[in-house]
This record gives structure tokens, sequence and C-alpha cells, in this order.
């Protein structure tokens, strides 16, 4: 009797073979593509729950005021969210009157003057460069005696605008405030005025640049 072939049952085999790669390919494939996708989603997620943050206003705490007892002397407190400068400037002849901020600003000082006496006013002429998109030129003043108004004259400069420089004029009440013409604000907040040897007598305000 002649011998069976196993060439029929050697083919199954190999076809059951085949199948099962087959199938294990198919079923480890996804889950590879699952696992990159669902580490690209989860990464998206990430990226997508960062917070953008806005362009954040300059925001300036600003005093401003001369000096009781010294001549052409005036006193300055900048603050702003990252840092806070408290200096005296003094003009003097030939002498540079200029502080540079530790915020990279500098505040340049033209003349302080005090006038104690009824009807009197104290008045700090200043520069204030590099703090915001244009430059300026303040004086700042108050009634030497009595009320809380503050009286502002600003020259602002900035080649983007027409004309270049331009000066407004205004008095604020505390609490009041004033949009200029590059958009930057000025809230007033209300006179300083220290009775003693070395004193301050000038304003306070908040600078918002545009």
């Amino acid at each position: 009797m002649a011998e069976k072939s196993h060439m029929p049952y050697l083919a199954i085999v190999v076809l059951v073979a085949v199948v099962a790669v087959v199938v294990l390919v198919l079923n480890v494939r996804p889950s590879s593509e699952e696992a990159v996708a669902g580490e690209a989603i989860r990464q998206a997620k990430q990226i997508s729950s960062l917070k953008s943050c806005p362009p954040t206003l300059k925001d300036y705490e600003i005093r401003v005021g001369v000096v009781q007892g010294r001549e052409n002397t005036a006193d300055f407190l900048f603050h702003d969210k990252s840092s806070t400068d408290v200096f005296t400037l003094t003009v003097l002849p030939n002498v540079s009157s200029i502080r540079r901020m530790s915020n990279g600003a500098t505040v340049g000082l033209d003349s302080a003057v005090r006038q104690d006496y009824a009807g009197g006013v104290n008045t700090v002429d200043w520069d204030l460069t590099g703090a915001c998109s244009s430059d300026y030129a303040f004086t700042t003043e108050i009634p030497s005696a009595t009320g809380r108004e503050g009286m502002f004259s600003v020259v602002s400069v900035n080649t983007r605008l027409s004309p270049v420089s331009q000066q407004e004029v205004f008095t604020l009440d505390p609490g009041e405030a004033k949009v200029l013409r590059d958009g930057t604000k000025i809230i007033y907040r209300d006179v300083v005025r220290e009775e003693y040897a070395g004193g301050i007598h000038g304003v306070a305000f908040e600078l918002i640049c545009s």
C-alpha cells in the first residue's frame, strides 16, 4: 500500500501559520498607531491647555515731588510689576541729573521749585524716556498750601504720530484720569505733602502705557 502524502497537512499548517501572523500584525499595528496617535493627542491637549499671555501693558505707580529744604531737588518713586526704584535727583551746574532705572527707562530732572507760601506751587520739570511707546517731558505741580488737585503738562514725543511732538495741559482731582493722545493713561491718585525737613511735596499717579 502506498504511503499517504503529508503535503495537504503541511499546506494547512503553513496556511494557518500565515493567517495567525497576519492576524497578529493586524492586532499589533493598530495598537502601535493608537499609541502614537494617543501621544500626539496628549501633547496637543497639553499645548492647547497652555494659555498664551496677551501683551502686557506697562503699568507704573509713580510719585514725584520736590524735597523740602533742598533747593532744586526732586524725589522719585517708580513701581511696576517687577521692580521698584526710589531715588533723588538734584539739578547742578554742568552736571547731568539723570537716573537709569532697573527696567531700563531713564528719568531726567530739569528743575524742581518749592514755593512755600500762600498761593505758591510745588513744581517738578522732568523727562521720562524708554518707559512707554512715547517719550515724555512732564511738568507736575500741586498747590503749596491747600487743595488736592494735580496739574500736569505733558509733551509726548513719538515718531509714529503726527505731529511728532505735542503738549497736553490738564488738571485732575484725585481719582480722575486723562488719556493722552498716544493712548497712554494717567490716573491721578492724590497730592503728597510731607511737612517735615526732607519731606516730599508733589503728586502720586498711575501711568498705563499704550
